[in-house]
């Protein structure tokens, strides 16, 4: 299908919700609470908590766990070179990595620095957050993202949400992956395309929780729509095309849900199939929900795998609303809701 421009839906603005895994749940959280005041809710599998970690951090996580100099203006690359080369297990080096992360997050700074942006104006109020509903997945047994980034989350949201709003999966036998009740690799394996046959639909119990009794999922028989991402962006790192899932039945009202891949998962490295077989799309079908898939494009220096910024490689603003990436989810989603 041609790319199209994005087109404006009779959507239920109260019914606008988001979700993301891996470095799509950090981007997920960074929009949400940007933006918390147009959003009835946030699912998050696999992801850490808002601000939790800057560019500068990520250098002394991967110079500790390498134990050898990163060249700054490439350390991304560098390390994929290094992993292709066989110079170490690309394995052993991510755990190792996420573990050093893991011990320079800091919570209060986390908390101090959403309070720090909301009182500057470069995020909604946090009061926007206190009667939303939160649902939180983690792996048990996950080695890129270990489970304790999202115990730091689901302590993240406490400080700003009901604890009965609040659902929150530790998933057993579980690697890094989205998990889905029919698609994917066996659930206790991570690698691409990084979505486990689990026996569990995170999207489904996501949505559930975000919006309370839903039909239960079908065929997903909507359009998918190209569109043109580049009216929103003008960077290197957002590809010029995102996906929308439109259901077959209705006009609306719609509800509108944002997925955000993660890493390695953007059409540059696993086709459509993040965006057809993340298990989303069913529940869209029978329950009138618009699913906004944005998409990452991979950088040759910086981002080979494709990331979203969640630690400042495009802008040190990566996480407020002077953000490039997060403006323009703002956009796509004013656009849609014809906000």
């Amino acid at each position: 299908m041609e790319v199209q421009r994005l087109e404006s839906y009779n959507v239920d603005t109260s019914q606008v919700s988001l979700s993301g895994f891996s470095s799509g749940g950090h981007m997920a959280i960074q929009v949400h609470v940007t933006y918390s005041a147009i959003f009835n809710g946030i699912a998050v599998f696999s992801g850490a908590p808002y601000y939790h970690f800057s560019k500068d951090k990520l250098f002394g996580a991967m110079m500790k766990c390498l134990n050898q100099e990163i060249n700054p203006s490439g350390f991304l690359n560098d390390v994929y070179k290094m992993a292709l080369a066989g110079n170490f297990e690309i394995d052993k080096l991510i755990f190792t990595l996420t573990d050093s992360l893991n011990e320079q997050i800091d919570l209060p700074a986390s908390l101090n620095e959403t309070r720090k942006m909301a009182g500057a104006g470069k995020i909604d109020a946090t009061s926007h957050m206190a009667n939303q509903n939160v649902y939180l997945y983690a792996a048990e047994d996950d080695t890129i993202v270990a489970p304790a980034f999202m115990d730091l989350v689901h302590k993240y949201y406490l400080n700003f949400v009901s604890n009965d709003n609040i659902k929150y999966i530790k998933l057993q036998n579980a690697q890094h992956g989205m998990p889905t009740d029919n698609f994917g690799r066996p659930c206790n394996t991570q690698e691409l395309p990084f979505i486990s046959n689990c026996n569990y639909s995170g999207a489904g119990e996501a949505l559930r929780h975000l919006y309370g009794r839903l039909n239960p999922p079908t065929t997903a028989t909507g359009r998918f729509i190209p569109f043109s991402q580049a009216e929103f962006y003008s960077g290197g790192y957002i590809c010029d095309t995102g996906y929308l899932y439109v259901p077959s039945a209705g006009k609306g009202p719609y509800r509108l849900h944002v997925v955000f891949h993660g890493c390695m998962q953007n059409p540059e490295w696993v086709g459509d199939i993040f965006y057809k077989r993340a298990g989303f799309n069913e529940w869209a079908e029978s329950n009138n929900i618009i699913v906004l898939y944005p998409q990452t494009k991979n950088g040759p220096v910086i981002n080979p795998a494709g990331c979203w910024d969640f630690f400042g490689y495009e802008s040190p603003n990566f996480y407020n609303n002077q953000g490039p990436q997060i403006k323009a989810i703002k956009a796509m989603i004013n656009r849609i809701t014809n906000g």
